[in-house]
C-alpha cells in the first residue's frame, strides 16, 4: 500500500507520514490467539492501541490490554442475557501516551 502511495505521489510524498502510516499498521495489524489473549508464539498480551485525534494535527494514543477490553468476569451471579450496558463499563489503560503530531505517532515514548 505504501508502495502505491509512493508511485502516486512520487514529487510530493513525506518520508515522515510514510514511517508514521507504516508504524500504524504495525500496531493496528495483530497477529494472536484471542482465547488466551496472547500475542502468536509467545505469552505477551495482545496490546490494542486506540487513536483520538484531539486537534488539528495532534493524535493521542492509549495503549490497552485485550483482557481489559473485554467486559467479561467469571462469576456465578452472571447474567448471560444481560445487556453489557446495564453497567459502566471502563477499561483500565496500559499506557497512555502524550499528544503528539500524527507524523511523529512512531516517537511517542
Amino acid at each position: 500500500m505504501l508502495t502505491l502511495y509512493a508511485g502516486l505521489f512520487p514529487e510530493t510524498q513525506c518520508q515522515r507520514f510514510i514511517t508514521a502510516i507504516d508504524f500504524l499498521l504495525t500496531k493496528n495489524i495483530i497477529l494472536g490467539d484471542t482465547l488466551a489473549m496472547t500475542m502468536k508464539d509467545t505469552s505477551l498480551p495482545i496490546v490494542m492501541s486506540e487513536w483520538n485525534c484531539l486537534s488539528d494535527n495532534k493524535v493521542k494514543r492509549v495503549d490497552y490490554t485485550l483482557g481489559n477490553l473485554t467486559p467479561y468476569k467469571a462469576s456465578e451471579d452472571y447474567d448471560l442475557f444481560s445487556s453489557i450496558n446495564e453497567t459502566e463499563f471502563d477499561p483500565i489503560c496500559l499506557k497512555s501516551f502524550e499528544l503528539i503530531d500524527f507524523k511523529e505517532v512512531q516517537n511517542a515514548i
